[in-house]
């Protein structure tokens, strides 16, 4: 055991506001830090994720709140033992797509042990310790305008709690209000300002984890305020407010965090109850399951962690001999499987290589200078948000013009919100001169179509029988995150908006089923007959002819960078055609999404060698390739791959064939009489037969009666005759199997006799 000069916490200890600071900061320290042993990681060998070392936070702390916003992580209050114990007020900011903190406008308050949660781009920070005593404030950060304000206290005073966001409500989640551990959870809604009692949880803790996943929280680990560090999990229902117990964590922890990425929850750093931990142990909601992966660099409890683009930043904390850090460390999970498309799917652009439709042909065309750019799952179209887009259909092809069911999907990086009185089309076909097509957008509105929403919702539009059908989600899309947009309805069904697989609150007109195309084009990225561009990054765009399910939206969002399963299918190898002694043509059927083939020819039917020249041969987007330099009479092989950006397909069935004897060499006739004459060739090998030619002109324009291309089987000589006396012939011949038929021989010249 390490020195004990830090005590490990004892929340039943009141601090009261009249001690001095001295004494207080002793004091807090003492119910704080956790003595520590060594520690060594026993799961390194199942490790898969991967850990790097980022810019260090500029402040120190402990026990900070952290929040997301537009892909930038705060960090907010806590405290360090900077010049004694310092309560801390600050906000830092980090943009990881820079690696670079910034300072923001401080708390009104100054706490720590506080939760924070983001809704529609707004951060609230709920509870806390002022230094003395345990608070019920609440206070709200909007990033854009740098501004603090005061909102709705919680019902009791709550620090060491848990905050998560879902549809839109914060809940407030067990915690400790003075010396005593909660499972109080409260619920705030920020439209109204308004707190409410929900079910409490069955279990009592503080200096809980708390995450969300598809719309269920997770309340994981913490202490039960008498000393005992728990591994108990517990999944709260907001829909039906009830909580029902779960797989347990396999190693009991407190004063850690939780994130979640690509649906799975990792569970990272804390205190075991005697020391402070590096570990990392991933939850499967779906299979109730936990594995263990990579560990922590920094081996610490009280931190602050934040997801951004499927990386998890973990931010500050408490070592044993660090009572507040600056550390940033970054983890990127093991990348996930890729999943079958579900089906139902009527074309796909992935936005990887070109604007392909990968899966029917309906292949769009870059407008305006728009390219690819690095994107979710490989490349994504970017667009300027002023004139770039992809054509796909102007009008809309017949197979996109769905009806009575449809889907929609893409992912999307949005850099900029349209402006407050318009939209940026996603995806679709909607003509509003015609009230026309079925489209997503991202919308700038705020009260479209008399259904409130924030600025930065999707906006799901159908035209059909002379009048719009219109859904607005009551939820920001955050900017410069990767989101998953999926767009469902069915005939008489309200519309169904899902963000990153969690099925969003919103507002839906009714449909009948029918869509108009008439006057409409189908397209990326902008209407057209009205100017509403999309600013940023699109990816793997898709439409189904059926509303795809929650389970099938969850699986492809799951999915993140690896995405759907792109495997071409193989070709099939075809008969060769135009075989000769030294050649033949390669033939195989066309793959939908292939960008080319390479073909593989060799003399040995497992491929062991290559014919000089035929191994992996690009030959680019045919279906056929000449193959000449061959051998006669030689069995040959082949076999073909499609490919395009995303990978190659397997082989495709092997063809074999045969090639063409070698042309036989034509001798002296003999037996010449006035009317007949024998003519005479060498024997090719592998030939199953020749065939002759006779004529009276040495360029065979000409034939005697029935000699031309004569059949005259497996020999090496036949008799000619019917002839005329005194004249001069020509004759020629060619080797033949199975396969094809040599060139001509020489030719040889004979002249009957007088008499």
């Amino acid at each position: 055991m390490k020195s004990n000069m830090y005590q490990p916490i004892q929340l039943k200890t009141k601090i009261q506001p009249q001690q001095n600071m001295k004494t207080r900061s002793a004091t807090i320290l003492a119910t704080i830090i956790t003595a520590l042993v060594a520690f060594t990681s026993a799961s390194d060998a199942l490790a898969q994720g991967t850990w790097t070392t980022k810019a260090s936070m500029p402040t120190a702390r402990a026990i900070p709140a952290g929040a997301r916003v537009n892909g930038v992580v705060y960090a907010m209050g806590g405290y360090n033992l900077s010049g004694g114990f310092n309560l801390l007020a600050t906000v830092e900011a980090y943009d990881p797509a820079t690696d670079i903190w910034s300072s923001k406008a401080a708390m009104p308050t100054a706490l720590y042990g506080l939760a924070a949660a983001a809704v529609n781009g707004i951060v609230y920070t709920v509870g806390g310790n002022n230094g003395g005593l345990v608070t019920n404030t609440v206070q709200a950060y909007d990033p854009v305008t740098n501004i603090w304000s005061s909102k709705a206290g919680m019902p009791n005073n709550r620090w060491l709690l848990g905050a998560v966001e879902v549809n839109g409500i914060v809940y407030a989640i067990g915690g400790n209000d003075q010396g005593t551990a909660q499972n109080t959870v409260q619920a705030y809604d920020p439209v109204a300002d308004t707190w409410s009692i929900k079910a409490a949880m069955p279990t009592t803790r503080n200096q809980l984890a708390a995450v969300e996943v598809n719309g269920i929280v997770y309340a994981i680990g913490g202490d039960n305020g008498g000393g005992t560090v728990l591994s108990t999990v517990e999944a709260y229902d907001p829909v039906t407010d009830t909580w029902s117990s779960k797989a347990a964590m396999p190693t009991a922890r407190r004063a850690l965090v939780a994130v979640k990425i690509n649906g799975i929850v990792y569970a990272v750093g804390g205190n075991d109850g005697s020391t402070y931990v590096n570990m990392v142990e991933a939850y499967d909601p779906v299979t109730n399951t936990w594995t263990t992966d990579a560990a922590m660099p920094t081996a610490r409890g009280y931190l602050a962690a934040e997801a951004v683009n499927g990386i998890a930043y973990a931010i500050g904390g408490v070592t044993t001999a660090t009572p507040a850090l600056t550390t940033n460390e970054a983890f990127t999970p093991p990348p996930p499987a890729c999943v079958d498309p579900p089906s139902g799917m009527i074309s796909w652009w992935p936005g990887d290589c070109d604007a392909s439709d990968i899966i029917d042909g309906n292949n769009g065309t870059l407008q305006n200078g728009a390219t690819l750019a690095t994107g979710k799952v490989g490349q994504a179209f970017s667009f300027n948000g002023a004139n770039q887009y992809v054509l796909v259909g102007d009008p809309v092809p017949p197979s996109l013009q769905i009806q009575n069911e449809i889907t929609l999907l893409a992912w999307i990086y949005a850099t900029g919100y349209p402006g407050p009185s318009t939209l940026g089309l996603i995806v679709g076909s909607q003509y509003d001169t015609a009230h026309a097509g079925a489209t997503i957008f991202l919308d700038g509105r705020t009260d479209p179509d008399g259904q409130p929403a924030p600025a930065g919702h999707i906006h799901f539009q159908i035209g059909g029988d002379g009048s719009w059908h219109t859904t607005n989600v009551n939820a920001q899309v955050p900017l410069n995150e990767w989101v998953h947009i999926a767009a469902t309805r069915k005939a008489n069904e309200d519309a169904k908006v899902y963000y990153n697989g969690e099925l969003q609150p919103l507002t839906s007109l009714p449909w009948s089923g029918s869509i108009s195309y008439d006057g409409a084009w189908f397209a990326i990225g902008q209407q057209k007959d009205i100017d509403r561009p999309f600013n940023g990054l699109i990816d793997e765009v898709e439409i189904y002819n059926r509303a795809l399910t929650a389970d099938e939206i969850q699986a492809i969002f799951n999915a993140g960078s690896s995405g759907q399963c792109k495997s071409l299918a193989a070709p099939t190898a075809n008969s060769a055609t135009n075989v000769t002694s030294g050649s033949f043509t390669a033939n195989w059927s066309s793959v939908s999404g292939a960008s080319g083939y390479k073909l593989d020819v060799s003399t040995d039917s497992s491929f062991g060698s290559y014919v000089s020249g035929y191994e992996n041969l690009d030959v680019g987007n045919v279906t056929s390739q000449s193959i000449s330099g061959l051998q006669a009479s030689t069995t040959y092989y082949y076999r073909v791959r499609a490919y395009n950006c995303n990978g190659t397909s397997g082989n495709s069935n092997v063809i074999s064939v045969l090639t063409a004897p070698a042309a036989p060499k034509a001798k002296r006739a003999t037996d010449v009489t006035r009317t007949s004459f024998t003519a005479n060739w060498s024997s090719v090998s592998g030939a199953t037969g020749y065939r002759l030619d006779v004529s009276t002109s040495g360029s065979f324009s000409t034939y005697v009666s029935g000699y031309q291309n004569l059949d005259v089987g497996n020999v090496t000589s036949q008799s000619v005759s019917g002839l005329s006396a005194n004249t001069r012939y020509y004759y020629r011949v060619r080797a033949y199997n199975g396969s094809g038929t040599s060139g001509n021989s020489n030719v040889a010249s004979v002249r009957t006799t007088r008499n």
